[in-house]
């Protein structure tokens, strides 16, 4: 019962947002031509100032104290996402001549180029070492007692399931990239609406407890 009753249904512009996308999704997959869905285009460069702005948000919130560690944590994750659409920034390095995709660093930079992925996969570490061991209980006290957005959770599930199915079991460019937008917009809101929303601040008793509980490893 104390589940449901955090269960928020209300329809924000938050999630007009991500409705208008997803209503949008098959006209743009029918219509517009391959080139707009390819690396480094035109909806790729959207998602990546989707993913901006979400980091920029989660920023600002952060230097509120008693966000500081989760929203920290959720503005590395907003980096680990930029990473990964720009592929560690291979999309700057000259086309491959053999399978005319991005070079790999290491083609390109046969001494040094592995130092950037293993730079990517140690970044990706410390964000989790900072999950598991700076702010797991803050995380596990916002999943407890925070109010749910229902309808953008429910909208960033279904960019992320459909875009992971697009990808795994269709091969499908194009319905991967539209439905990766949906889940970056639904992020951000997400994060919005726990930084600005009052509805969906925590009560000042459990904030008390998320910072000292923050702490502990």
């Amino acid at each position: 019962m104390a589940f449901i009753k955090r269960l928020d249904f209300s329809i924000r512009k938050e999630c007009i947002y991500g409705l208008v996308w997803l209503a949008l999704i098959p006209l743009i997959h029918t219509f517009f031509p391959d080139h707009v869905f390819g690396e480094n285009s035109y909806i790729e460069n959207m998602q990546l100032a989707v993913i901006v702005a979400a980091a920029i948000i989660s920023l600002k919130i952060s230097r509120a104290e008693q966000n500081i560690k989760i929203f920290t944590f959720i503005f590395m994750l907003s980096i680990i996402f930029f990473l990964r659409e720009v592929s560690h920034f291979r999309v700057f390095l000259p086309p491959s001549e053999s399978t005319k995709r991005f070079s790999k660093w290491v083609e390109v930079f046969p001494e040094y180029g592995f130092l950037v992925p293993l730079a990517y996969k140690i970044f990706i570490g410390y964000v989790a070492y900072y999950l598991f061991f700076k702010c797991r209980k803050a995380v596990f006290l916002y999943i407890k007692n925070a109010r749910i957005p229902v309808f953008e959770t429910a909208l960033a599930t279904i960019g992320i399931v459909a875009a992971t199915v697009s990808e795994s079991l269709f091969h499908n460019e194009k319905g991967e990239e539209l439905f990766e937008m949906l889940f970056y917009i639904e992020f951000a809101a997400i994060i919005w609406i726990y930084g600005f929303n009052e509805k969906f601040f925590l009560p000042a008793r459990t904030l008390r407890g998320m910072q000292g509980n923050a702490e502990v490893p």
